[in-house]
């Protein structure tokens, strides 16, 4: 996680993706021993992200769990953006 906290850190700073808002899949939830949302969000650093909207979400892609949630998340957010 150290790896993935720091390359996500770098890509945040890239000018490119100032407005960008950010969604974290946390998946392989059907998995014994995976991460939940709040481990995974408190290893990457997610609180102290507070420059741009962000959500993690728990999902299984292969039982179809937390896909949608996420994705409608963001439509919601990336339509709020794109407004304001």
């Amino acid at each position: 996680m150290p790896v993935a906290k720091g390359e996500l850190a770098a890509m945040l700073e890239e000018e490119e993706l100032r407005e960008a808002i950010l969604l974290v899949f946390a998946n392989k939830q059907d998995q014994k021993g995976a991460l939940n949302a709040q481990q995974i969000s408190d290893a990457l650093g997610l609180p102290e992200v507070r420059n741009r909207q962000w959500s993690i979400q728990e999902t299984s892609a292969l039982q179809g769990k937390g896909m949608f949630e996420g994705f409608d998340w963001m439509a919601t957010n990336i339509s709020g953006v794109e407004e304001g």
